[in-house]
């Protein structure tokens, strides 16, 4: 059935979950075990890094799920950002078969060039200031040359940029020189954008998950007037409808992974929703996640924070929730349909401060 994991798909989940479980944020983890010298090698040695091409067979769906598993554990390695983004979007240019052997077997990473907005992949001849994003310690970054649709690469990036995920460096390419990589269809392009929205929305349902985990864990382990609070009726309320937004999100990314096989308009407007979806719930969820653990979730010792800070980046790159319904109701509108708010779709901040 479409939208949802085989077999062998929940066996890969399994797997990655046990890797990203050595490697990423734990109930007991602090900011100051974030830097691990030794997590990028695991992560190669286990040839994650070539999942993106190394198996014809392999899916969107599937890359989905290791996306999310990471995220599940906040791992700081830069798979989305290299393993993910640059290599689907360096395999388009046949010019780039030495940088994408490279990256495919994990000894160079590459980030993608943002925008200082993080809205959209830069255009290295035009933006004042380029992103590199999830960059990791690489020194390389792609960007745009888009007035004739060329990919350009740099290979000396500048100071980190402070950020509000600690657990993804962002470096600046002011002043940056850039060579040629070669030509992309503005089509690919098309479709790697709709690809980055989807693996942005698993790695956020990853996020959401986690961070729910471990409130729920909270929740069963401490107790309160003599019974775990996860008895309490609003403790329970919070968790259910926490629940129902990383299912109805999970469940849209699995759903478009499987589109975007197809290609063409339908899996590019589905990555869109699920893109703003994903942004507008995951802000709640791990929101609620901390709520649950009352005054130790608000303190920088609880790696609760930490999710939510990957979330709200993750849910502002390359389009945040208002930009992408904007576009979304502009879409329906030049289509002649009439759009209404739903209680529970996605909606504007501007349609919620209503409800």
């Amino acid at each position: 059935m479409k939208g949802t994991l085989s077999e062998d798909q929940r066996f890969l989940r399994d797997t990655v979950a046990d890797l990203a479980a050595g490697i990423g944020v734990s109930r007991d983890s602090t900011v100051a075990d974030l830097e691990r010298s030794d997590a990028w090698g695991t992560l190669v040695d286990a040839g994650y890094t070539q999942a993106a091409l190394a198996d014809p067979t392999s899916s969107l769906l599937d890359l989905a799920v290791i996306v999310e598993e990471f995220g599940r554990h906040a791992c700081r390695v830069p798979f989305l950002g290299s393993s993910v983004l640059a290599t689907l979007l360096i395999s388009e240019v046949p010019e780039a078969g030495d940088l994408l052997g490279e990256l495919v077997a994990g000894t160079r990473t590459a980030a993608i060039g943002l925008t200082p907005d993080l809205r959209n992949v830069a255009d290295s001849g035009r933006e004042h200031e380029v992103i590199a994003w999830d960059c990791g310690h690489s020194s390389t970054v792609i960007a745009l040359a888009a007035s004739d649709s060329r990919l350009v690469v740099s290979e000396n990036l500048g100071e980190d940029i402070k950020s509000i995920d600690l657990t993804r460096k962002l470096r600046s390419c002011r002043g940056s020189t850039w060579s040629d990589l070669g030509q992309i269809d503005p089509e690919a392009l098309r479709q790697w954008t709709a690809i980055a929205w989807t693996m942005l929305a698993a790695e956020m349902v990853g996020i959401m998950a986690g961070a729910l985990g471990m409130a729920v864990a909270y929740a069963k382990d401490r107790h309160q007037f003599g019974k775990p609070i996860g008895a309490f009726q609003a403790v329970q309320h919070l968790c259910a409808d926490a629940l129902v937004k990383v299912e109805t999100a999970r469940s849209a990314v699995y759903a478009t992974a499987d589109l975007l096989e197809g290609g063409g308009e339908e899996g590019f407007e589905a990555a869109m929703v699920t893109k703003a979806y994903a942004s507008r719930c995951v802000r709640s969820v791990t929101e609620t996640a901390l709520q649950v653990h009352g005054g130790i979730g608000m303190t920088w010792e609880f790696p609760g924070h930490l999710f939510l800070r990957r979330g709200l980046l993750d849910a502002g790159t390359l389009g945040g929730e208002d930009a992408l319904v904007l576009e979304i109701g502009a879409r329906l509108v030049s289509r002649g349909h009439e759009t209404q708010p739903v209680d529970g779709a996605v909606a504007s901040d501007e349609a919620r401060a209503g409800e």
